[in-house]
């Protein structure tokens, strides 16, 4: 009995091995915000791999707003825009390095995401 132990825990131990020396591809991370007073802003995020970030702004029928995006290491503003009335507004924002969070302005209801 001892003996299937033994080899029990090697097979174990092997698998363990190559679960850890196994990588898979990077996970994406986005984070979102609704407006429910005049402004909100999602968690920080990294850029992708590729050093983009990506922003989708939904504005609602009862008034115009307007998203930014600002690095969280030194508070720059690397991207805005403006979202009309009902309208999607999709951005793409190339060459980051850093943390990046979006806040959106506008009147209850818009929402933000912010995505690589």
């Amino acid at each position: 009995m001892n003996s299937l132990l033994k080899k029990m825990a090697a097979v174990g131990a092997a698998a363990f091995t190559a679960l850890v020396v196994t990588a898979g591809p990077a996970s994406a991370a986005s984070a979102w915000c609704r407006i429910v007073v005049s402004s909100c802003s999602t968690g920080a995020i990294p850029p992708s791999s590729d050093h983009k970030i990506y922003v989708e702004a939904r504005g609602n029928h009862i008034c115009a707003g307007g998203w930014k995006v600002y690095d969280t290491g030194n508070g720059a503003l690397v991207g805005s825009g403006v979202v009309p009335y009902g309208q999607v507004v999709r951005a793409t924002i190339p060459g980051l390095y850093g943390r990046y969070y979006l806040k959106i302005n506008g009147c209850l209801g818009h929402t933000g995401t912010i995505s690589n």
